[in-house]
């Protein structure tokens, strides 16, 4: 700034989200529980506005009481970006009023509660030191214990979700399904590397927001032979993990490379790719390209032959249309499965 040694930041957007008790009541939203908020907010537009967040998602405000005597509890947070990319807070500004609520509004809000709680399974008490209550918890144990779950199971939840919230930027609740595929992705560390579409983009939506760039390439993969090898492993180098797109039996036979193609059945092929350290993730297409799968997908980087660039690598346009990119690897002289198989016929 000319007028002082302070950062000029341009307003590019502004984003609203509930923060502290409203938070929890969020995050339990996410994690399909109904939802009874108690509490006070300011007589304000943040207030109005904070109640409409939370009845948008389906959380009752009827117990939320409109305050007289203090505003809704603001913080507004001012966000750049690091080398253009990375989120980083720079400064935050509170509006906030934390003495004790009048007595008469406590008591409004504890007969509110008395009422609540004979409708309910689990009674969550979430306390930021703001006037209102004192004590303490957490949004995954109150959730998991109201759904059945015992002490030990639900603070095993808890520790999942707490692991997953703490790497998201501000507060954003965490979901059924990313519990989930975080349980998957431990689980499966040793269980396999093959997954359904669906459960794969549920964990690559997790690892990505750690962080991780996704490498993808497909393929038959029909005999594996040195050339493969050297292919995958490059193209591993390409991201933080390696997805293979395997075609189908029937997939192989639309592609018309003969009637004894494939030789070895998709399951057989799965399983060899699977053993292959450079190899993250397996998941069959029954389609003759992977278009479909790269929708769904969307690769950081699309891996392919260099065979391929007079051929035209299909999903290249979808791929470089959100920012990704194609990388076109060169191929091990000689190598090919149609010439391997013709040599074992031969001999």
């Amino acid at each position: 700034s000319p007028e002082a040694p302070v950062p000029v930041l341009r307003a590019v957007q502004r984003d609203e989200r509930v923060g502290g008790c409203a938070n929890v009541a969020a995050c339990l939203r996410a994690l399909h529980t109904q939802v009874i908020c108690c509490g006070a907010v300011g007589r304000d537009s943040a207030g109005e506005r904070l109640c409409a967040l939370l009845t948008g998602i389906g959380v009752d405000t009827a117990g939320v009481l409109r305050s007289e005597s203090r505003p809704t509890i603001t913080k507004t947070r001012l966000i750049g970006l690091a080398q253009h990319r990375h989120r980083q807070q720079l400064l935050r500004l509170d509006e906030e009023e934390v003495g004790p609520l009048p007595r008469s509004e406590a008591n409004r809000i504890t007969e509110t509660v008395l009422r609540a709680i004979e409708t309910v399974d689990v009674a969550c008490i979430e306390d930021y030191e703001k006037g209102v209550i004192s004590g303490e918890v957490v949004t995954m144990l109150a959730a998991a214990i109201a759904a059945g779950a015992d002490l030990v199971q639900a603070v095993k939840l808890a520790n999942v979700a707490g692991g997953l919230e703490v790497e998201k930027f501000g507060c954003v609740p965490i979901t059924v399904d990313e519990v989930l595929a975080d349980l998957r992705l431990e689980h499966d560390r040793c269980n396999g590397k093959v997954r359904t579409v669906d459960d794969l983009v549920a964990e690559l939506n997790l690892r990505r927001d750690r962080g991780e760039t996704v490498a993808f390439t497909n393929g038959v993969f029909d005999l594996l032979h040195a050339g493969h090898a050297e292919y995958l492993n490059r193209a591993r180098q390409e991201g933080s993990l390696l997805v293979i797109g395997l075609n189908t039996d029937r997939s192989v036979k639309a592609l018309g490379e003969g009637p004894d193609r494939p030789i070895n059945t998709q399951d057989d092929r799965a399983a060899v790719l699977s053993a292959l350290e450079c190899v993250d993730y397996v998941v069959l297409f029954d389609e003759p390209t992977p278009e479909a799968l790269l929708r769904r997908v969307r690769p950081d980087v699309l891996v392919k032959g260099e065979d391929w660039a007079t051929k035209g690598v299909v999903g290249q346009a979808f791929v470089e249309s959100y920012g990704g990119r194609v990388k076109l690897m060169p191929l091990k002289p000689g190598m090919s499965t149609s010439a391997l198989i013709e040599r074992i016929r031969r001999a």
